[in-house]
């Protein structure tokens, strides 16, 4: 990974997320109850949402969104999303009974000694779940 550094560089301090899917109401669903993820489904069921904030000001904050796939620009499949767990063993375990196949196991970064595995969800983006 290259880390640049200097006056003109931007001050990122929040990130955000677009996924776009067929269904909203399925992937909200999905990512809800397979990944647990405390999804905010819109008042109108167009988007969901997922929001996190490590600081009271919002610095860090992280904003991952689930939005319907309105033109074939779009490809499906074409996002691979990674997230930190608890236990890593146990959604090996638990993961293949909610219908999820667990495609490979693998390194995040060369270098690096963290281990994940990548599955996919209902579109076909990838997913890598990783344990600090």
């Amino acid at each position: 990974m290259v880390s640049i550094h200097h006056e003109n560089a931007a001050s990122i301090v929040s990130a955000g997320v677009n996924l776009y899917v067929a269904d909203v109401l399925r992937s909200h669903r999905w990512y809800s109850e397979v990944l647990g993820l405390k999804m905010e489904l819109s008042p109108d069921n167009l988007s969901s949402r997922y929001v996190e904030s490590h600081e009271a000001d919002d610095q860090g904050l992280t904003v991952f969104r689930i939005l319907p796939r309105t033109s074939d620009e779009v490809a499906p499949g074409n996002v691979q999303l990674a997230f930190s767990i608890a236990n890593l063993a146990k959604a090996e375990a638990v993961l293949p009974a909610a219908g999820v196949e667990i495609s490979r196991t693998r390194s995040l970064e060369a270098g690096c000694a963290l281990y994940g595995v990548t599955i996919r969800d209902l579109d076909g983006n990838g997913i890598v779940l990783y344990e600090l």
